[in-house]
């Protein structure tokens, strides 16, 4: 009735029409993306024949209502050296540090004023990387180490002090990797020996605050970048800190470092006999393949993994992971086949993450069909039923959509069917999918009352 009310509204007339609808199979072009309007590219002409002025007016207004992001713009249009621009995010973070510590109620805004700033730091320092300005880099990500030291030493709110280190050591120090692999490339002895310096004057000071393992990352990735001299210092500083570390097999850090100092070399096939017969901790060889990737060394990285995913002894956790990073080192190479089958390989070990992968990819070479079955059987064994039909869903898979629900055979799993109905199945209207899947679990489902009342609701439903 309402229908048609509003259809006799809008009859013969012209109406102005626009889908409001926020539903995700209403995509829409983002305007970021989309090659006909890109914000981003219009915004950049725009700008070139906009009045300076007006520029200047809109940033200064952004700049007075965030004092964040006033010390972005004013790093990015001041010309300073390193060391001032290092001065003066000091002085903010100073600034933030004193907020939080006589912040007593921990309301959160001088937490969240650090965390944003961190942000912006970052975002910097990845802008430096790319300008091939490593030692401001350097000096941003090492005041960001040092403010993770200056929480605790403040006695600042735990919570706070464990989430920023937290934020710290899951992106500042892969930050602290990337510019040492940079500066190996650089070859700049000036900055070289400026970055070993500051990070050895760090380890002397925090090592034994519960950051020995930290200071074994910060040691490899200074020895990248170690000449003779400098290679006997790191390495003496890793054979003490051995003694301190309560790893049981702490021989292999020292080797981990010494990975680092061999890296060096030009033949890098020793890094990969190295590794392959002294390291076999996760962590560590995950870090030294990275370092491989970093340096356009990915057939060096291949080597490394290959070596240990080979392994008989190795656990299933292990070789996920090395699987992951196998696929990462096999799209850098453009090898399209061992990128399809690693995919494989990881969803077979429950990744399920990787059934996308490994469709795409297969897709990609025309060989989808001869491993459809293959990936099937797999998902069926490995998978949640729920998860599983979803994918299948997504990737308009019905034909094996409605093989796995005829493999039904547990209750947990016709529940769990019923979910995926009343979540997404029920919206197949392709060739009647819903109603033969319905069909099917109402068969399933014949013993149980309940269910079998659910399953008859929806079929109702959707013959309305």
């Amino acid at each position: 009735m309402l229908d048609d009310i509003i259809s006799k509204f809008s009859e013969n007339k012209k109406l102005d029409k626009f889908e409001f609808s926020l539903r995700p199979n209403h995509d829409i072009d983002n305007p970021f993306t989309n090659i006909s309007l890109n914000i981003i590219g219009n915004l950049k002409q725009s700008i070139d024949k906009t009045d300076k002025s007006t520029i200047a007016a809109v940033l200064l207004d952004e700049a007075e209502e965030n004092i964040n992001f006033s010390y972005k713009i004013y790093s990015q249009i001041v010309d300073m050296k390193p060391e001032e621009e290092g001065l003066l995010f000091k002085a903010r973070l100073l600034e933030i540090l004193d907020e939080i510590e006589d912040e007593h109620n921990y309301d959160g805004n001088p937490f969240t004023d650090l965390l944003n700033f961190t942000g912006i730091l970052t975002n910097i320092t990845e802008n430096k990387i790319n300008n091939d300005k490593l030692k401001n880099a350097f000096i941003i990500t090492m005041l960001l180490f040092e403010t993770m030291e200056e929480m605790r030493i403040r006695n600042i709110h735990v919570p706070y002090t464990l989430e920023f280190r937290e934020y710290i050591l899951n992106n500042q120090l892969t930050m602290l990797h990337v510019i040492c692999a940079r500066a190996l490339q650089a070859n700049d002895k000036s900055i070289n020996n400026f970055i070993i310096n500051e990070v050895l004057q760090y380890i002397s000071r925090f090592a034994f605050n519960k950051n020995i393992d930290l200071c074994f990352d910060m040691l490899y990735f200074i020895s990248l970048i170690s000449d003779d001299e400098s290679a006997e210092i790191i390495t003496s500083i890793a054979d003490e800190l051995k003694k301190h570390s309560p790893y049981a097999a702490s021989k292999m850090l020292v080797n981990y470092v010494n990975a680092g100092i061999i890296y060096t070399g030009d033949d890098s096939n020793k890094i990969v006999d190295f590794t392959c017969k002294n390291i076999n901790n996760i962590h560590l060889i995950n870090n030294i393949v990275y370092t491989c990737l970093l340096t356009d060394d990915a057939v060096c990285a291949e080597k490394i993994l290959e070596y240990f995913v080979s392994g008989k002894k190795i656990t299933k956790k292990l070789k996920l992971s090395f699987y992951q990073q196998l696929q990462v080192v096999y799209s850098v190479l453009q090898n399209e086949k061992k990128y399809a089958e690693t995919a494989k390989e990881r969803f077979a070990l429950g990744d399920i993450n990787a059934y996308f992968d490994a469709v795409d990819a297969y897709t990609s070479l025309g060989l989808y069909n001869n491993v459809k079955d293959e990936l099937h059987s797999i998902a069926c064994k490995k998978m949640p039923i729920y998860e599983y039909c979803y994918l299948l869903a997504e990737h308009k898979e019905y034909g094996l959509l409605i093989e796995r629900f005829k493999m039904i055979k547990s209750i947990k799993d016709t529940k769990d069917a019923i979910k995926f109905m009343d979540d997404k199945g029920i919206a197949i209207y392709d060739n009647n999918t819903n109603k033969e899947l319905l069909h099917i679990l109402s068969e399933k489902a014949a013993n149980n009352t309940n269910l079998a009342q659910h399953v008859q609701s929806l079929l109702s439903l959707i013959t309305v």
